[in-house]
């Protein structure tokens, strides 16, 4: 693979061993948009309609076979990853809504599709990190993107990718 890294390569191959596993849930610990960092910030908000996406570190991804596939974030100084943190056995966070000024909340996505996994491809960067993975799941397209958003000082968002 020339320019990536024997831990990249191992990264790959993990993410990659999810095709033909059986997703049965994901669990989350969700990361606020804005606000809940204090007094003067009012309530952390979750969503935004104009974000099509939410922003969670970790996410966990519960297979049929009584294994927990944990994948976070993470920074290498200017450059965000997402890698595949750990393989848990049969174990899911305790969930946790946040106190209502939290910026952080832990809580199943009841949402997201549940099934097979019939293809992952894994992104990687110019400099090498994996910076995006898109997980097929029984039709159903589930793309993670490293990377955070953060609120600035007019109260518009920005992306740090």
């Amino acid at each position: 693979m020339g320019l990536f890294s024997d831990w990249t390569e191992k990264q790959i191959g993990i993410i990659r061993g999810l095709k033909g596993r059986s997703v049965v849930g994901f669990v989350a610990t969700e990361i606020a948009f804005r606000g809940g960092d204090g007094a003067d910030d009012g309530p952390p908000q979750f969503e935004d309609r104009s974000l099509p996406f939410m922003q969670v570190c970790p996410l966990y991804l519960n297979l049929d076979s009584d294994q927990t596939f944990r994948f976070i974030t993470y920074q290498d100084d200017e450059f965000w990853g997402i890698c595949f943190e750990s393989q848990l056995n049969a174990w899911e966070p305790e969930l946790d809504a946040g106190s209502s000024d939290s910026l952080f909340r832990t809580r199943k996505l009841d949402g997201f599709p549940t099934g097979q996994v019939q293809s992952v491809e894994v992104h990687l960067d110019d400099d090498g990190q994996i910076a995006e993975v898109l997980l097929n799941i029984s039709g159903d397209p589930i793309l993670l993107v490293a990377g955070e958003v953060h609120e600035r000082q007019d109260g518009m968002l920005s992306d740090n990718q």
